[in-house]
């Protein structure tokens, strides 16, 4: 056989249209693929339970794992255009939620998600029902006891950090929300939101995750629902679920300071808030007054969902109260709040 033969290389045709040629075949093996055994069924859920969610197909990557931080992770690669960060994912029994930024390499598409070890409940803020959020959860107390003495009696001391979709509903829970996380259904464990932060897991401007820092807080028989897992369910809470919720539009009359104490020439902000047939809606306009003590404090500003109340500068108004009006007359709704001056300490 002439050498030229088994010597002559294979030639190269360049019509122009590689590049197209390339994205066919390579589409088209990856299609094959998601065909074959090699593939799961999975259903992917955009940022919450209650949205209908996509079935599609999925190669799961990482499925073996000699390490517990790795065994609670998982690849999954989708076709292009499939997968954002703060989806959920079902994948053989487990949900999962996408913590990564997902990106391609012009043949299919790739994220990395977290196993949600639990799911916490809460009352909606937007809907007014109970909805479940499965996250992930990482006890971040580190090597103390989990406890902290007191002269008479000890508390608990838990800290975790949460993870969980960001989406309209979850970013309007705020420092103070409480819930509960606990496999012990009779006497579970409540926590209290102690940090927000939105940016350290965002992936663009809508996309990603919350990360929550909680501490642990003390379960109220009185308040708290521990048949449906839900904290405030019968309490105090604009997310609570009134005990017998109002037919029509009403609001209430709020403050973060104990015992609606301000400060002698100081503001406090009282915070509006509205519902109607007893689910929270945006705030809508409202007229406010000083009913009584207008001679201690004045109204210093009225914005959307908020009031401004100011304190006279007068160590003698201590001890004196101011009373806050909120109205509304094309609803015919009305509150009111009894401000306590109090002093620097």
């Amino acid at each position: 056989m002439p050498i030229e033969w088994y010597l002559m290389k294979q030639p190269t045709y360049n019509s122009g249209f590689e590049g197209d040629e390339f994205a066919n075949y390579a589409s088209d093996g990856f299609e094959e693929i998601l065909e074959s055994e090699l593939a799961d069924d999975i259903e992917i859920f955009e940022k919450s339970l209650n949205v209908e969610p996509v079935k599609t197909r999925a190669i799961i990557q990482g499925v073996t794992s000699d390490t517990y931080n790795n065994s609670v992770m998982r690849q999954f690669i989708c076709r292009i255009g499939t997968l954002r960060a703060g989806q959920y994912i079902k994948a053989r029994g487990q949900y999962w939620m996408i913590y990564s930024l997902p990106d391609n390499n012009k043949m299919y598409e790739k994220a990395i998600a977290w196993q949600c070890k639990y799911s916490i409940y809460f009352i909606s803020p937007i809907t007014g029902k109970a909805v479940e959020y499965p996250v992930y959860d990482i006890n971040s107390t580190q090597y103390g006891s989990g406890e902290t003495t007191k002269t008479h009696m000890t508390i608990g001391t838990s800290q975790h950090l949460v993870y969980i979709p960001y989406n309209s509903e979850t970013i309007m829970l705020d420092s103070g929300f409480r819930f509960l996380i606990d496999k012990n259904r009779e006497e579970p464990t409540a926590y209290r939101l102690a940090q927000v932060d939105s940016g350290g897991y965002s992936c663009g401007a809508n996309d990603g995750l919350l990360q929550w820092t909680i501490i642990e807080s003390q379960y109220d028989k009185e308040t708290d629902n521990k048949e449906l897992m839900i904290a405030d369910y019968y309490g105090k809470s604009i997310y609570s679920k009134p005990e017998d919720p109002k037919e029509g539009y009403s609001i209430t009359l709020t403050t973060d300071s104990s015992g609606n104490k301000v400060t002698f020439g100081e503001d406090i902000r009282v915070d509006l808030h509205c519902f109607k047939d007893g689910v929270p809606i945006d705030s809508f306009e409202v007229n406010a007054s000083l009913t009584d003590g207008n001679e201690y404090g004045e109204i210093k500003e009225v914005g959307d969902g908020y009031i401004i109340v100011r304190a006279l500068n007068n160590r003698d108004y201590i001890g004196q109260e101011i009373t806050l009006e909120a109205s509304n007359d094309e609803y015919g709704v009305s509150a009111s709040i009894i401000l306590t001056i109090g002093r620097w300490y």
